[in-house]
This record gives structure tokens, C-alpha cells and sequence, in this order.
């Protein structure tokens, strides 16, 4: 098939995970579903709908199961993503790979599976589809044939989320994308303390590019800056337009020393990017940092510290990246 050339490339679909912006996302009925559906049609205890990241399987959706995530490397599914096609275990206790798992030795003595790659257009295998069983299953074309079309609708409804996150003129996401991720990052570490910092960023004097070159030259320096961003994003940082000009990142397990020389290479990125149709227009940005903290009440808190850094950042010449 023609994403098995990806199969080795984990990089690039942590990246393809990272884009899609599913991981501790609230239920969605869409997915909900979907599992509701497998579990009736296949008469089976358990179906979910999970993403793999770098250490653990995360369920989107799941029916028949108390826990919302496991370690990666304990996950049948960890076997399901390093395929083309599906993967079916007829009997867990047979197989050796499975045979002396915690979950078939133990609760919930899992004895079945049948699960299949959900796979992006671009041909990386960013999760799973599956059904399990606690009684031994025989399964055949019809089933698997079943299973792909689910498989089908589920990426459908991955891509169709993330068009409506998108913002239409630079791809990047938008305001309120940008707000639901910023909550989980916050979530996350008041739970676990982990560090994050905001950068927010605008572009320098954009109003007099507009009201000088017009709003067709100010769209691509709009789409240019976010396109020299992108470049220079890693996969686990997240980038948003939250405004006219107004940018925000976030970047995930990350203190304010590192945090500064990532904002440093977004500056330099736009600084250096140009525009076709005016390859002799400069343009810069000025950004903001702050980092989250105790005081950190909520998530229009943060932007604030990170506004008002930004604010001295153009009080003290623009083309900058200013902590606050």
C-alpha cells in the first residue's frame, strides 16, 4: 500500500499526531460513535479509537474500559501501527507476543483483538481502530472489511475537525484551536508540573504594509511569516493565529531559558522570510514569553503576562523577544 514507505519514518508521524491536535481532547460524540457502533455490530465487551504519541496510547473514544490511556510499549495497537493493514489475534493466549501480557494474564484476560491503522492521507499511521474480546474470536473478510470502512469514516472525521481548527489564509490554528490546547497545557501542569511556556508574537508595523502595499500584499506577508514559522516548528510545539497579526505558540516541556532561544529562531525566521511579489519588503515581529506558573489562574491569565511582554517588546524597538 502506498504509505508503507512511512512505516519507519517516526519522526514524521509524531509530527502527523502533533497536527491533527487529538491527545486529551474532551469526547466527541462523532467518535463516540463510531465505538458505540463497532461494539453493537461486532458483539464485542470493548471498542475504542486511540492515538499513539512517542510513550503511550491514548483513547479518543473507548467503550468497556475504566482507563483512558496505557504505556505505548503494553499496547496490542503499538503492533498495529508499525503495519500497512490490520492486525487480527484470533486467540492472545497462543500468540507469543501476547501470550504473557498483564492484560491477558491478568484483568480484563484479554483473549481476542482485531484492530486496524488510522491512517493519514499523507501515509502515516497516527492510531488505531480495534475491538477486543475476553472470549476467543474467529474472524474473516467480512469482518475485516467492516473494520476498514470504520477505519474510513474515523480519518474522515480526523480531517473534517481539522479543517474547522485551521485557520483558512495561513493553515495555522485558530483563535479558539489555539485557547483549547492552551487549557490542556495548563491542565497538564497544574497536574503534573511540567513546564510550558506561551509566546505570543505580532507582526511589526503590519497596519502600515496594508494601508501602504494593500491588503493582498499584507495576506502573503501573513502567509509568508507562518510559513517561515512552520519551517522552524518542532513537533511538539504548537503555533496559532489569534488575531489580525497576533500569533501564539506554545511550547510543551519547556522552561523560559530554553524557551527564549526557541523564540529566537521563530524571530530569525520571519526576519529572514520574504514575499514574491515584493521580495524587497522587510518585515518582522516582536514577541512576548511567559511562562506558567502557580499564579497562573487560568488560560486568559497567561495571555495576559505574555501580551504585556509583548508590549515592551515593541516599546523597546520591535524585533525582539522580550520574558515576562
Amino acid at each position: 500500500m502506498f504509505h508503507d514507505l512511512k512505516l519507519g519514518d517516526e519522526r514524521g508521524r509524531l509530527c502527523a499526531v502533533a497536527r491533527y491536535d487529538l491527545l486529551d481532547t474532551p469526547s466527541e460524540p462523532q467518535f463516540d460513535t463510531i465505538v458505540s457502533l463497532l461494539k453493537t455490530i461486532f458483539r464485542v465487551p470493548i471498542a475504542l479509537i486511540s492515538i499513539i504519541d512517542d510513550r503511550r496510547q491514548w483513547y479518543k473514544a473507548v467503550e468497556g474500559l475504566p482507563i483512558a490511556e496505557i504505556p505505548r510499549d503494553a499496547a496490542f495497537c503499538n503492533y498495529t501501527i508499525q503495519s500497512a493493514d490490520i492486525l487480527a489475534i484470533e486467540d492472545t493466549t497462543l500468540d507469543p507476543r501476547f501470550a504473557d501480557h498483564p492484560m491477558v494474564t491478568g484483568a480484563p484476560h484479554l483473549r481476542s483483538y482485531l484492530g486496524i491503522p488510522l491512517t493519514s492521507p499523507d501515509g502515516y499511521n497516527i492510531g488505531t481502530i480495534c475491538i477486543l474480546d475476553m472470549q476467543p474470536r474467529t474472524f474473516g473478510p467480512d469482518d475485516y472489511a467492516t473494520l476498514r470502512q470504520f477505519a474510513a469514516v474515523a480519518i474522515t472525521q480526523f480531517e473534517l475537525r481539522q479543517i474547522a481548527s485551521r485557520d483558512a489564509l495561513t493553515g495555522l490554528a485558530t483563535r479558539r484551536a489555539f485557547i483549547e490546547a492552551a487549557e490542556r497545557e495548563l491542565s497538564r501542569f497544574l497536574r503534573h508540573g511540567q513546564p510550558v511556556t506561551l509566546v505570543i508574537f505580532d507582526l511589526d508595523r503590519f497596519k502600515s504594509i496594508n494601508d501602504t502595499y494593500g491588503h493582498g500584499i499584507g495576506d502573503a506577508v501573513l502567509k509568508s511569516a507562518s510559513a517561515a514559522c512552520e519551517a522552524v516548528k518542532r513537533s511538539e510545539e504548537q503555533i496559532g493565529r489569534i488575531g489580525g497579526e497576533e500569533f501564539a505558540i506554545l511550547l510543551v516541556n519547556t522552561g523560559l531559558p530554553a524557551a527564549r532561544i526557541a523564540a529566537e529562531r521563530f524571530r530569525s525566521a520571519i526576519e529572514a522570510a520574504t514575499i514574491e511579489a515584493r521580495p524587497d519588503l522587510p518585515f518582522t515581529a516582536s514577541f512576548g514569553l511567559a511562562q506558567c506558573n502557580a499564579e497562573t489562574a487560568d488560560v486568559a491569565t497567561w495571555m495576559d503576562r505574555a501580551d504585556k511582554a509583548l508590549y515592551r517588546a515593541k516599546a523597546e524597538g520591535r524585533n525582539r523577544c522580550v520574558t515576562g
